[in-house]
């Protein structure tokens, strides 16, 4: 209930600050989303998410990369992955920190494609040899369960 009350909390607070004509920012609404993937709350951080469209708010790559990485601990992998490939598209810059993670949760339910896209896309940012080592490591895994 506490936890029910804390989203609740922050979403009144963040009305206030609309009727006094403070737009919420995307740092604002970034926040918003990561706590309500952290309580499990992922609808309502997809709201949030819709709401930046609405009030007009632009959203950043760290936006994309809290949604992303939220959808996936939730289970929601197309999302997630749909998500992935719209990054892609725009041409915008993930980090590199989360790079791993991300392969891991592809390869997990082994979308071979979208490790591909990712890596390819990585590499135009990142050391060649990074974004490609884990692609092709589970390439190989691929193949060998394949012959299997």
């Amino acid at each position: 209930m506490a936890r029910v009350l804390k989203g609740d909390d922050a979403l009144e607070l963040c009305e206030r600050m609309i009727e006094a004509h403070c737009e919420p920012s995307v740092h604002t609404y970034n926040m918003l989303m990561v706590m309500f993937f952290e309580m499990g709350e992922a609808h309502r951080a997809l709201d949030i998410w819709l709401e930046m469209d609405t009030r007009g708010c632009q959203r950043a790559i760290d936006t994309y990369e809290i949604m992303i990485d939220g959808l996936f601990d939730r289970g929601r992998t197309e999302h997630a992955t749909a998500l992935l490939d719209e990054v892609i598209n725009r041409d915008m810059k993930l980090s590199y920190k989360k790079f791993d993670a991300r392969m891991l949760r592809l390869s997990a339910v082994g979308d071979l494609g979208a490790i591909y896209r990712l890596s390819e896309h990585m590499r135009r940012f990142y050391n060649v040899a990074m974004s490609r080592r884990f692609a092709i490591t589970q390439k190989k895994k691929s193949i060998g369960l394949r012959r299997k």
